[in-house]
């Protein structure tokens, strides 16, 4: 099977997504925190968009559904756990709560890959991370309570709580434009 046959446009996005948090990965080991930061909450971006994108273009088949999976664990598990690492230190309670915050992400997303599709997450999205931990440190919470904020999105994730799933209907939103041209 040919690769590249498989590539479709979202996963190009996908692939941006990863390559944003690679750079964020870096920019953590490298102790550059804000752009580590900001190199996160771009990733969800990305992420937000391969979605729409695939969509739009009415996208099917478990590829892409895998490929955005596996980006999650990097962009929303591994990357804000370097971030963590690195910002917080190597005390043992805090290695302990980041892999247990990668656990819980990657037991969210294999549970969401073999749910039935709804119109809400089971568990806490692993992309929020992306969004709520570079905001905590770029809105300068004080560094103390991240480690909580960590251990809390790892219960979140696991539980079986009920979050009501956002996105644009691009269907309904391109058959609107279309009307509104006739």
């Amino acid at each position: 099977m040919n690769i590249f046959k498989l590539i479709k446009l979202p996963d190009l996005v996908t692939l941006a997504s990863i390559a944003l948090a690679m750079l964020s990965i870096f920019s953590s080991i490298q102790r550059d925190f804000i752009y580590a930061a900001v190199f996160m909450a771009l990733s969800v971006i990305a992420d937000y968009f391969d979605g729409a994108i695939a969509r739009w273009t009415n996208r099917k088949g478990n590829f892409g559904k895998q490929m955005d999976s596996l980006a999650d664990v990097i962009a929303f598990g591994i990357s804000p756990a370097v971030f963590g690492y690195m910002l917080l230190g190597r005390d043992i309670t805090n290695i302990l709560i980041l892999i247990l915050f990668v656990f819980a992400g990657v037991l969210r997303l294999a549970r969401f890959n073999i749910s039935p599709s709804t119109d809400y997450f089971e568990g806490f999205p692993i992309t929020s991370s992306g969004i709520i931990i570079p905001l905590f440190y770029l809105l300068k919470f004080p560094t103390a309570f991240l480690l909580y904020v960590y251990l809390i999105l790892a219960i979140l994730m696991i539980s079986s709580i009920k979050v009501k799933k956002f996105k644009l209907d691009t269907n309904r939103n391109l058959n609107a434009r279309r009307n509104s041209k006739k």
